[in-house]
């Protein structure tokens, strides 16, 4: 049982971290997004990434990113008029 742990433990040792993987596919993204799709809307952008250079990300994930990095400003819903 102890040999298991110490083989799973030295295998896990050389796993990335997730949040470090996670940035650089951010940092990648958001520099393709200032670079070839400036005036893009996060849904659009997120379909042309996974197109064109394989990064699949989702979309309410990069309008977060584009939003913290202001590549976009969310629009309020305007309710309908009642007359």
């Amino acid at each position: 049982m102890n040999s298991n742990f110490s083989c799973l433990s030295a295998f896990f040792s050389n796993v990335p971290l997730v949040s470090s993987l996670e940035q650089k596919t951010r940092q990648k993204a958001l520099e393709l997004v200032k670079e070839l799709y400036p005036d893009f809307g996060p849904t659009f952008a997120a379909q042309k990434l996974a197109q064109f250079h394989d990064l699949h990300i989702c979309v309410a994930t990069l309008r977060r990113w584009m939003t913290q990095e202001g590549l976009w400003n969310p629009k309020q819903r305007q309710l309908p008029a009642v007359h």
